[in-house]
């Protein structure tokens, strides 16, 4: 192929879509691998044209590329070799399914009844709601009572008293201002397990399911390890382990392993794995149970909130910063950036963060497209991060989630703080529920309610554990037992040793199993 009109033996292999926002698109960014001799030379992110490609095609597909122009600072574009197929098709049903997967939850704060979606969460529209909208689109009560066929009166007690809002009403607004349909959609944007029983191959071959010719394997010293495996040589995907040691006791050498690695999915690692994830039928819930199953536990969490109506602005949230009119559970915060180049709010320390940043601006600076205008962001590390992902898997509501924590987590108002009322209240909350909030922070989080983290390890019993098989690992069971393996696993089920958690767990049901069936023993005079 021709890169930059210089001819370069290399073979170039499609290895996934990386818009963090996915927009459709005639020209979306791909990543490709380059290869030369079987060797990886580097990762390429390119705008194609798809009417001269066939669709997206699955990971490690070889792609027929003449040419390719263009630099790391402008982006890359690509001439394809004749004769591709066009199926427009295929290929809008692809970017739909990519959107979904990458979706894991949508919000709005309003929903027409002409658009009315039942997987969508929207806000109940109250009269608290009624204030916070007029607050923002600085509308008087009497200028939003034209818009939905009220009187300004009637408007001051639907406010007053927290009254429902009918839907005929939403419609009427929603006709006039469209833009409060818009979505808030919900993805994930960095995902990392620890596996303590397998190692880098075994991930990459049972848990990722990715062809292990697409990772380079290189030395690293990072987090203890000694060994690392970088999809297209780049951490966007990549494993951490042991490499094997050789040592030579009494005059034998041997090569000992040491178990144990860590999986990395990153933010753009995210983006490209969810191609994968749809050719292996999958959702994210689906990859999370399987990450389970080979026993593995979430060491980091992240859970994006993508505002692409332009909802938030940052200015104003960094003013309410430097003013003194926000409150938090958190005791550290920062401000980064500029008005320029985008700012950049943080509140927290590990082992949990809410960042909340200009996106577009962000993206603009790094030459690639964006609808999404602000993000806000939770990073969640260890028990945190665990506590989300297995009440998702168990609600099946991560907007619910998200939404309560930064309810709970975090307030903007429209006056500075009285430090001495707030230390005398004894509860804060009603404190800052007194004060005027910032009418666009209040409808984002609009949803949430008062939560808080389970920091302790929550007690299993034989019920849980029971039900988790039933849904998640009887479907595997009922394979080994078909295919005549059932008796090799029972003897894998006798050797393994119990912890002293489990141990007591068995032995409290057993116990408990005595009691009841010595009362069904009759008794005999």
């Amino acid at each position: 192929m021709i890169i930059n009109n210089e001819f370069k033996p290399y073979q170039a292999f499609f290895i996934g879509t990386n818009q963090h926002s996915l927009m459709f698109s005639f020209e979306p960014t791909i990543s490709v691998a380059l290869f030369a001799n079987n060797e990886f030379v580097k990762k390429l992110d390119i705008k194609v044209r798809m009417t001269e490609i066939s669709s997206l095609p699955p990971i490690g597909t070889l792609l027929f590329i003449d040419e390719i122009t263009g630099s790391e600072l402008k982006g890359y574009e690509a001439e394809f070799t004749d004769g591709w197929s066009w199926d427009f098709n295929n290929y809008v049903s692809q970017f739909e399914q990519l959107y979904a997967l990458k979706n894991v939850g949508s919000y709005q704060i309003l929903q027409g009844s002409k658009n009315m979606d039942s997987f969508i969460e929207h806000a109940k529209f109250n009269g608290k709601l009624l204030k916070l909208l007029r607050s923002k689109l600085n509308l008087t009560q009497t200028e939003i009572g034209e818009i939905i066929g009220l009187t300004r009166q009637r408007v001051q007690q639907i406010e007053a008293d927290n009254k429902d809002v009918s839907q005929e009403m939403v419609d009427r607004l929603v006709n006039v201002i469209p833009s409060l349909t818009d979505k808030v959609t919900i993805q994930l944007d960095w995902v990392s397990f620890n596996f303590p029983e397998l190692n880098g191959t075994e991930i990459i071959n049972n848990v990722l399911r990715l062809k292990p010719d697409l990772f380079i394997e290189r030395p690293t010293s990072q987090n203890f390890y000694t060994r690392e495996y970088a999809y297209a040589g780049e951490k966007s995907i990549y494993v951490q382990d042991f490499a094997p040691e050789h040592v030579s006791d009494s005059g034998d050498n041997a090569d000992i392993s040491k178990k144990g690695a860590t999986l990395f999915l990153t933010g753009i690692g995210t983006r490209l794995f969810e191609k994968a994830l749809l050719e292996q039928g999958l959702t994210w819930q689906k990859f999370f149970n399987r990450m389970y199953q080979y026993r593995g536990h979430a060491t980091r969490l992240d859970v994006a909130i993508n505002d692409t109506s332009g909802l938030l602005k940052m200015n104003e949230l960094v003013d309410a910063v430097r003013e003194g009119r926000f409150w938090t559970k958190a005791r550290h915060y920062a401000v980064h950036g500029s008005e320029e180049f985008g700012w950049t709010l943080d509140f927290g320390t590990s082992p949990f963060v809410i960042r909340m940043y200009d996106k577009a601006k962000e993206q603009e600076q790094k030459g690639k497209d964006t609808n999404i205008v602000t993000r806000v962001e939770l990073e969640l590390h260890g028990d945190k991060a665990t506590d989300v992902i297995q009440e998702w898997l168990s609600n099946d509501n991560l907007v619910g989630i998200t939404f309560d924590i930064l309810y709970t987590y975090l307030h903007f108002v429209e006056e500075p703080l009285d430090e001495k009322k707030l230390a005398k209240a004894r509860d804060r909350r009603t404190y800052i529920e007194s004060l005027k909030p910032i009418a666009a922070w209040a409808l984002l989080i609009s949803l949430g309610q008062k939560m808080k983290f389970t920091t302790e390890a929550k007690e299993q019993s034989i019920e849980s554990i029971e039900n988790w098989i039933s849904k998640y690992v009887a479907p595997s069971l009922k394979i080994i037992q078909e295919t005549g393996r059932w008796q090799n696993l029972l003897e894998t089920i006798r050797e393994i040793d119990l912890s002293d958690d489990k141990k007591k767990l068995v032995q409290a049901v057993n116990a408990e199993n005595m009691s009841i069936d010595s009362k069904k023993i009759p008794v005999i005079y």
